[in-house]
């Protein structure tokens, strides 16, 4: 009995390894999506990430899709005629206006990657940077964010000149002085009448004189 079991683990062992064989692991399937911003690098002159470059460029950001794994390297061509490329996941290429018009505004992109199995497979895709009907993706014009208007600084305003008033001494106003009206008729008759009136006074006078003797006529 006990060689039958043996015989029966060994059959299913082999059953799986053949299963194993014949049947590959999910092949890993790379992809990549893509966003193209125009720029005007006269625009952009305060920017030393466009110091180098002149006129118009586009630069493209570009985004890795893979799925059926997990990739641990990334190799990226921007062009058929791209030695370079680039390793990184996640890359951004700028393309000059003059690669641009040489590639009639399209170029042939390719995506390989490999994951920790060492399955390696590769994609490739038109990216076009100029509007076109092929053309799924928009393409955005960056413009440079306006910078914040300055807050003027107050000016300080001149000190206010107060206007010295000096006093003026005021013009003492002359003390009235008593009118007289000079009535001369009046002053006539009042004479007329105290010289009447001495007159008189003189005679009796004279003539008390003249009756003690002191006085002769």
């Amino acid at each position: 009995m006990n060689y039958k079991r043996n015989i029966i683990s060994a059959l299913f062992a082999l059953l799986l390894t053949c299963l194993l064989i014949v049947i590959p692991a999910a092949a890993i399937e790379p992809a990549f999506d893509w966003q193209v911003y125009r720029i005007n690098t006269d625009d952009w002159t305060s920017y030393t990430d466009y110091l180098s470059y002149s006129g118009t460029i586009y630069e493209v950001h570009f985004t890795d899709k893979t799925t059926n794994g997990t990739p641990i390297s990334w190799d990226w061509e921007f062009s058929e005629d791209d030695w370079w490329g680039s390793s990184e996941q996640n890359p951004v290429h700028i393309y000059t206006e003059d690669e641009a018009d040489d590639a009639d505004y399209r170029f042939k992109v390719k995506l390989s990657v490999m994951d920790s199995s060492g399955n390696y497979e590769e994609t490739e895709n038109t990216v076009y940077v100029v509007e076109d009907a092929w053309n799924l993706n928009d393409i955005i014009d960056l413009t440079p964010e306006p910078t914040a208007t300055p807050t003027p600084v107050p000016t300080t305003a001149p000190p206010t000149t107060v206007a010295t008033t000096i006093p003026t001494t005021p013009t003492p106003e002359p003390t009235p002085v008593p009118s007289f009206s000079l009535k001369v008729p009046v002053i006539s008759n009042e004479l007329s009448k105290l010289k009447a009136a001495y007159e008189d006074h003189l005679e009796v006078i004279l003539q008390i004189f003249r009756n003690i003797g002191i006085l002769k006529d």
